[in-house]
């Protein structure tokens, strides 16, 4: 496979056409620097870039090898090249964008309290600003990523949740603390059960009859003896007692019962179709992963990419984009930002 690198073509005090060749190995699209468009970028192979006197040629990064026009995220020095009438060449490195911000690893509004107070210098590439898709560095030869959390300039706030890049980007006033209060209720319901008891008391009552003597009388005449006995009357009282009723009443039980449902909102994915005279990078959200995503876009060339957010070109992009269709996702889980 060729070797293939990322040029910057930027244009001196003579108008005039840049040429190169392509990955594939065949003539790119030729190129007018004027006033109006001073700079393009383009991935070319080693060697094959033409430019009008005067121009600067840098080397922004390598290339991909397998021609996916896509190039590397690592760290490579710059090279410019200045051709003058004199054939001199001279090599500098472009130096890093720097910004003074302060941060918080939870909270967006203690992040832009912080600015007041507690700031660090943070570096990006060359030419960056504090926007959507600029990855974070904490030293200036961008080999160290920033970590994951708020970072803010005092008027806006911006969130890193991967490898240092910076997104949703907004403004300090937006900044709120959300506290979320759960409050259970437990309900208990007491039944109480009251037994009434009626005693019955039976009485019996004894009647004892005595039988009055018996009284014997016996005269003695001359005519027959007569003898008459008298019994007293028996007399038997009987009580029945009446009958005993037991009456039990239960209190009646009440259980009350509460379902809470959650919806999740749909999450949308936007296809756009992106295109650039001038060439650069161009940066959006995944909309399976929810992760910053980027790649470099030719000039005079179209990708088709799919995402959550409006794409963004890196500065100097003259990036045009082309809305197509919009689909619901069915995520059952979303990643949250931190």
């Amino acid at each position: 496979m060729p070797t293939v690198k990322i040029y910057r073509v930027t244009k001196g005090a003579t108008d005039g056409l840049v040429s190169w060749t392509e990955c594939e190995g065949f003539q790119g699209p030729s190129q007018l620097l004027n006033s109006k468009l001073t700079s393009i970028i383009f991935e070319a192979q080693v060697g094959t870039v033409s430019a009008p006197i005067g121009a600067t040629i840098d080397i922004l990064g390598d290339g991909s090898s397998d021609c996916l026009g896509t190039g590397n995220s690592d760290v490579i020095p710059t090279t410019t090249t200045t051709t003058t009438t004199t054939s001199t060449t001279t090599t500098t490195q472009a130096p890093a964008a720097s910004f003074t911000l302060s941060y918080d690893a939870s909270s967006a509004l203690t992040a832009c309290n912080n600015y007041a107070t507690s700031t660090a210098t943070y570096y990006a590439r060359a030419g960056s600003n504090f926007v959507n898709s600029t990855q974070l560095f904490t030293n200036s030869i961008l080999t160290n990523k920033a970590p994951d959390g708020y970072y803010s300039n005092g008027s806006y706030f911006g969130i890193v949740a991967s490898d240092g890049f910076v997104s949703n980007i907004s403004t300090c006033a937006s900044a709120t603390t959300t506290t979320t209060t759960t409050t259970t209720t437990t309900t208990t319901t007491t039944t109480t059960t009251t037994t009434t008891t009626t005693t019955t008391t039976t009485t019996t009552t004894t009647t004892t009859t005595t039988a009055a003597p018996t009284t014997t009388t016996t005269t003695t005449t001359a005519a027959p003896t007569t003898t008459t006995t008298t019994a007293a009357p028996t007399t038997t009282t009987t009580t029945t007692a009446g009958p005993t009723t037991t009456t039990t009443t239960a209190a009646p039980t009440t259980t009350t019962t509460t379902t809470t449902t959650t919806t999740i909102a749909p999450v949308y994915c936007v296809e756009y179709i992106c295109t650039s005279n001038s060439g650069g990078y161009v940066f959006w959200t995944d909309c399976i992963t929810n992760q910053p995503a980027g790649a470099l876009l030719n000039p005079g060339k179209r990708k088709k990419i799919s995402s959550r957010t409006y794409p963004v070109g890196e500065k100097g992009t003259r990036l045009s984009v082309i809305f197509g269709e919009t689909n619901q996702l069915e995520i059952t889980e979303i990643q949250p930002l931190p």
